[in-house]
């Protein structure tokens, strides 16, 4: 029997290894973390990757049975999991683990928004046990009494940094763990509250309830979605060994599972290539656009192109949308490039491929056009409605002036986080298409942790009968919990636009930034960082020891499309780049409090890096920076020779080729009816580039060392001094 299991806990994973050799397997894991701990094991199939409903669709055809093992607060994949099975008439069985006995004392909300809501009030060091998805609820917070327990993932790591969540407070750990570790992490982060799901034996509950009584401290408990129901471990293997006989008792089975198999056969890619040049002209090929999906949306021609078909091919979704009286020929349900051209190079007569939305918009035809071009197949394209024009029309709301962007691909979330930061920055509204894991509440969640709440439309199944248009305003209660119903394949957003301060090429004047008593570099010397930094469209930027963030400033805005990160120890200094960050509109610029190197590690690999500020760490941070990138260029600023003696030594030591630059000005002070020159402090501007591959440098010891390879400097002795091109 061909079984799919989609698991996310222990008990999954043990129940796959106990079916394993006797059923055809095939496990469905959501993250890395999970693929490692399923492990290599024999006669199981292991995915990794979070699945949209369409993907678990298209992986449930030809299973005999599904298997939901996902973990029990995983609402979303559980709904999906069960409507795919609904869609393809596969039987379910839900493993459930079972529930836990409700502590003594404990304080049970109905989810994290409520439970952050009972602790704002309240006093006291905050242990977050329930996940990173859950941080953002706590945003209104000191986020200096959270402490989160989370995943050792750069992701989650990342995301409880960008909260302000201190470093020494974020615990990257991946459990279960004993009564008296949870004991000891209470005790020494002097934890007043713990904040848990109800994540049972296998995910360590029973052990954490120890420690709370221990420690005699509260224990704040998310309840289990109401509705859950499903089978113990011991009843699911009954209950597979129960289909198992049942389906033998099926007539015919031996032979249609022979039948499928000469079938394979016969259309193998050596069949296919022998049919491939005497069909070829016999073969016009239109690529159908059908908008939202129904019939409806079609033109005549494409109705007329579709009634002479001899064969149509299309995702399941579509073809139920072609009605039998139009057509009643075969149809296919291909969604692959690769799936579809074998079935076209086979097929004598016109052939239809059915697309949702409008063919010219990333659309999956855009793949299958290359692919008929470098065949030589003669195709043509009948466009369908856009799903940005549809939500346009659904909002009665013109969109000649939205900025388009798509979300599908395979986007990791620093790639994901620079699109929608990039398009935000443009000051028109922007459109995001989503698919696979990118979901309405994805998005919010990044544009949260941004500071930014727009008023949003998402518009779910446009153009159908379910279609589905939600209008949230900041404020709203939708808009503070992103609790949105709309499925990842068929949902769009429409951010309204946000306040954008146009880029200055030449510069702002330093009166412009919000400053106080902070260090800034001035605007002749931060014109000259700028140019030397060479920032290109998507770069990582890193701003060390930002001062008033004026450099970090310049750059978000020269950077639209990349991140720039301003690494700030003094708390003072931090709240200011923030109000200069809200000021000049920096959505992509993020705020970090802390000591460098030490804070570097949580950012991703720079592409460009200025240090105006190192407090005695060059060595340390120049180290930092190349072992994370080689290739990044490293800009530092100097006011003394002592210091500027070092930094040329430093980069020179790790094998860097410097250009010097060396900037005096001279400002004017009104004297009555006179103007007075007065200097500023001249400023050594060094720049480290790698050097070309294979290119020797002579080190500070005497030594040849190949510039381009990563080896730690020659120490010298020299002691540590300020770096500080900021007055």
């Amino acid at each position: 029997m061909k079984i799919l299991i989609f698991s996310g806990t222990s008990e999954g994973r043990e129940l796959s290894l106990s079916l394993a050799g006797k059923h055809e397997l095939t496990v469905s894991v959501a993250t890395e973390i999970g693929l490692s701990a399923q492990g290599d094991r024999p006669g199981i199939v292991v995915l990794c990757g979070r699945k949209t409903e369409e993907e678990m669709t298209e992986m449930l055809r030809g299973q005999d049975l599904c298997i939901s093992a996902v973990h029990p607060y995983a609402v979303e994949a559980v709904r999906n999991i069960e409507s795919a099975c609904r869609r393809t008439k596969t039987p379910i069985l839900r493993l459930l683990r079972e529930k836990s006995p409700l502590p003594e004392g404990a304080i049970v909300v109905g989810s994290a928004r409520e439970a952050a809501g009972y602790l704002a009030g309240r006093g006291g060091n905050i242990l977050l046990t329930c996940g990173v998805k859950e941080l953002s609820a706590f945003e209104g917070i000191d986020p200096r009494r959270l402490f989160p327990r989370i995943l050792p993932h750069p992701s989650s790591i990342f995301a409880s940094s960008s909260m302000g969540i201190p470093p020494e407070n974020i615990i990257a750990m991946q459990g279960p763990f004993s009564a008296e570790f949870n004991e000891l992490l209470i005790r020494e982060k002097k934890i007043r509250y713990l904040l848990t799901k109800d994540s049972g034996k296998a995910g360590g509950f029973p052990q954490k309830v120890e420690a709370v009584r221990r420690c005699g401290i509260s224990m704040i408990l998310i309840g289990r979605p109401e509705g859950d129901s499903g089978l113990s471990f011991g009843e699911i293997l009954r209950e597979v060994e129960r289909l198992e006989k049942a389906s033998e008792d099926i007539p015919g089975r031996e032979e249609k599972k022979g039948k499928r198999e000469e079938d394979r056969k016969e259309n193998s890619k050596e069949n296919r290539k022998e049919n491939r040049k005497e069909n070829r002209e016999a073969w016009p090929v239109s690529l159908i656009g059908m908008g939202g999906g129904s019939a409806s949306f079609l033109s005549e021609k494409a109705l007329d192109l579709i009634r002479s078909s001899s064969r149509i091919i299309g995702s399941r979704r579509l073809l139920r949308c072609i009605p039998g009286d139009l057509y009643d020929g075969e149809r296919l349900e291909r969604i692959k490039t690769e799936e579809i051209l074998p079935e076209i190079e086979e097929r004598r007569g016109p052939v239809t491929v059915l697309f949702s939305g409008d063919t010219g918009f990333y659309s999956g035809a855009t793949g299958l056009m290359r692919a008929l071009q470098d065949a030589g197949i003669p195709f043509q394209l009948i466009p369908g409605l856009s799903s940005f024009s549809m939500l346009g029309a659904a909002l009665s709301r013109s969109y000649e002036d939205w900025e388009l962007v798509s979300l599908h691909g395979t986007l990791t979330e620093l790639e994901l986080e620079k699109r929608i930061l990039s398009a935000v920055m443009t000051g028109k509204a922007a459109f995001f298409l989503l698919g696979g894991k990118v979901t309405p509440e994805r998005v919010m969640e990044i544009l949260q942790g941004a500071g930014l709440s727009p008023r949003v439309s998402i518009g779910e199944n446009l153009g159908s009968p379910e279609q589905r248009v939600t209008v949230m305003s900041p404020g709203d209660r939708k808009w503070e919990t992103a609790s949105v119903s709309a499925s990842a394949s068929l949902a769009v957003l429409l951010t309204d636009p946000l306040p954008v301060k146009a880029q200055r090429p030449s510069g702002f004047s330093d009166g412009e930034f919000l400053r106080g008593k902070v260090p800034m570099t001035r605007q002749f010397v931060r014109a000259a960082v700028l140019s030397v930094l060479g920032i290109e469209k998507g770069d990582i930027v890193w701003d060390i020891g930002a001062g008033t963030g004026s450099v970090s400033v310049e750059a978000s805005l020269q950077n639209r499309s990349g991140l720039v990160y301003a690494v700030e120890k003094e708390e003072a200094a931090v709240e200011l780049i923030r109000k200069n960050r809200e000021k000049f509109c920096c959505w992509n610029l993020k705020v970090m409090l802390g000591q460098a190197p030490e804070c570097l590690d949580h950012l991703p690999a720079p592409d460009k890096v200025f240090i105006g500020g190192s407090h005695g760490a060059l060595e340390k941070i120049v180290e930092a920076v190349l072992s994370r990138k080689r290739e990044a260029r490293i800009v530092l600023s100097a006011i003394t020779a002592e210091t500027f003696t070092k930094a040329v030594r430093v980069l020179e030591e790790w094998g860097l080729e410097t250009e010097i630059s060396q900037i005096s000005v001279a400002r004017s002070r009104q004297l009555g009816a006179y103007h007075m020159m007065e200097a500023e402090n001249p400023v050594w501007l060094i720049v480290g580039n790698p050097r070309e591959p294979g290119k020797l440098q002579i080190n500070a010891a005497g030594g040849n060392r190949p510039g381009g390879a990563l080896a730690g400097p020659v120490d010298s002795g020299a002691s540590g001094t300020p770096i500080s091109g900021r007055d």
